[in-house]
């Protein structure tokens, strides 16, 4: 019986061994916990600078031409993350895509988005009007007002 403890406490001794040279092994390697390779610091740096540069620039607008515009609520949009989801929105579409979102307001002032979409195209949105977009810090399109 203790023959066979020593022998169980050696394979793990053993084992232990085993773990902490593949441990180091994964270490040099420079791969993950699932296997894939890490980037470089180098690689990372570049990277990093890159996104910089792409943030720094200014993002370019484009003409599209309003074909539909559908009243919906802003719970139906953003879902469960929206702060006010029985609040309305107008959602503007070029073909498929949609390519802006301007909250119907309770009531107007010159701060809402409706009121300055209007100043800047000289009517409410509808469909044959034609639009200036960007896209957003995010990447989605967003109407220039």
């Amino acid at each position: 019986m203790i023959e066979e403890i020593e022998r169980l406490k050696a394979q793990i001794r053993d084992l232990q061994a085993r773990l902490l040279a593949l441990q180091a092994a994964q270490r040099d390697r420079k791969t993950g916990p699932s296997g894939e390779e890490l980037a470089t610091w180098e690689e990372v740096l570049k990277r990093l600078e890159e996104e910089a540069r792409k943030l720094q620039e200014e993002p370019e607008e484009r003409e599209v031409e309003i074909t539909a515009v559908e009243a919906t609520t802003a719970g139906e949009v953003y879902g469960e993350g929206a702060k006010r989801p029985e609040s309305q929105i107008l959602l503007l579409k070029a073909g498929e895509e949609v390519v802006g979102k301007i909250p119907l307001p309770e009531k107007m002032t010159r701060r809402t988005a409706l009121y300055r979409f209007i100043q800047r195209y000289g009517q409410a949105p509808r469909p044959g009007l034609k639009i200036r977009v960007k896209e957003n810090e995010r990447g989605y399109p967003q109407v220039v007002l």
